[in-house]
């Protein structure tokens, strides 16, 4: 199953890794932003889970904006009103499965200096996904 809103609202999500997500349509989760990734690109609901599973259990969910196609991997779920925006989200409820790893979406950049500019990029089964982070903020 290809994840969508609002056919599959409330139902759970098994991403390649063996993570389940409940997908949340029309819920907006605001704030709690994975340090160091503000806002990415995905051009779909399904590429931005997959780049929340990426990150293994330090992303908990995301908030996927249709019209921006912004994604927003988040370290905590705490449900917020965002009216006026079409915004999608997906909850990990477990996962991964145990002997997967996950593969960092920042693969390079020095904190050393503040966040210097950071090129990532990343293939999803829904195509890839590149974007810079500058600054903290993509």
């Amino acid at each position: 199953m290809i994840p969508s809103c609002p056919a599959n609202d409330k139902e759970t999500y098994a991403d390649d890794d063996g993570s389940q997500f409940m997908i949340v349509c029309s819920q907006d989760y605001a704030d709690n932003n994975i340090v160091g990734i503000n806002t990415v690109k995905a051009a779909s609901f399904s590429a931005c889970i997959d780049l929340c599973m990426y990150q293994g259990t330090a992303c908990v969910g995301i908030s996927w904006f249709q019209e921006a196609t912004n994604c927003f991997l988040k370290n905590k779920m705490v449900p917020s009103p965002n009216l006026g925006s079409v915004v999608y989200s997906a909850v990990r409820v477990t996962g991964p499965a145990s002997g997967l790893a996950s593969t960092p979406l920042i693969a390079n950049g020095d904190c050393a200096d503040g966040l210097s500019q950071w090129k990532t990029s990343h293939k999803t089964q829904y195509g890839d996904n590149e974007f810079i982070v500058k600054d903290g903020k993509a």
